[in-house]
């Protein structure tokens, strides 16, 4: 699985390969009582996850009010600040006698049509999942 970034930044696109497609549309077929739950969703992109800049953020972090899945870019342990803000809010990344640290979310799309389907299905049937940044 890859990602790419819209030149403007104001989408997400999730690519898969054919052979990553047969796996899913084989996963969506056998494994369909828990097809797209979100600890699928987690599971699909572990790797992405781990070997990328992305992150699974938090509606509750961003300010948004949805449940949609986010991803989203944080700024690095170089500008982590005791005030929790961002552009698109902030994490917090530790404590100390000081209090809290936080580390601001730069960038965050979401998979807008989460209530009618998983992006998981449309990596299956269109090698592409679409996550939008919503100002």
């Amino acid at each position: 699985m890859t990602y790419t970034i819209s030149e403007d930044r104001s989408q997400l696109t999730l690519h898969v390969d054919e052979n990553e497609r047969a796996a899913l549309r084989w996963m969506r077929e056998v494994e369909s009582d828990d097809w797209g739950a979100v600890y699928r969703e987690g599971e699909l992109l572990d790797t992405l996850i781990a070997n990328s800049e992305l992150q699974w953020v938090d509606p509750f972090n961003t300010g948004d009010l949805t449940d949609a899945p986010l991803l989203g870019i944080l700024g690095s342990d170089e500008e982590r600040t005791r005030v929790k803000q961002g552009p698109h809010g902030a994490v917090c990344v530790g404590h100390d006698e000081g209090g809290p640290w936080y580390v601001p979310i730069l960038e965050r799309w979401g998979y807008m049509p989460y209530a009618l389907r998983s992006f998981m299905d449309d990596l299956a049937d269109d090698g592409r999942a679409e996550f939008v940044d919503r100002n």
